[in-house]
């Protein structure tokens, strides 16, 4: 198994998952051209709440969110990033694309919730300029 040093955790590649999960969101915005209508985001993780904070599935979604790539990553600046983002309040989406985000506001556990199709689960809900949302649902299946 191979594992990649995050800071001070570690993820295993099973976790690269709602990473992917971040990339293809932002995907779809930008896909729709609704990218930089976005004003503000929510995370809500389901099932993987549970094992979230010591698999660093939070600090993934992160991550993928701010564009940065698994197996690139400088992992010695994984911290100042994930720091800069609750201080700031604020994510610069892909890189390109600055929205408020308050990790604790905006990065929900859903401890108690399910999914119907699988348990372990994480939507994100993007808001915009217009006053509508859009949410996108992904399944973290395993192997």
């Amino acid at each position: 198994m191979i594992f990649l040093k995050l800071g001070l955790v570690h993820l295993v590649p099973i976790h690269w998952g709602p990473w992917k999960a971040a990339e293809l969101f932002l995907k779809v915005l930008k896909t729709n051209a609704i990218f930089n209508q976005v004003t503000g985001l929510k995370i809500l993780l389901y099932g993987l709440a549970k094992t979230c904070k010591g698999h660093a599935t939070d600090v993934a979604n992160l991550l993928g969110l701010l564009g940065e790539d698994p197996v690139t990553i400088d992992v010695d600046r994984i911290a100042e990033k994930v720091l800069d983002i609750t201080t700031m309040v604020s994510l610069l989406l892909s890189g390109e694309h600055q929205i408020n985000f308050s990790v604790e506001e905006d990065l929900l556990y859903s401890y108690h919730e399910s999914l119907e199709y699988h348990p372990n689960a994480l939507t994100f809900q993007a808001f915009f300029k217009n006053g509508s949302a859009l949410s996108e649902t992904y399944y973290s299946v395993g192997g």
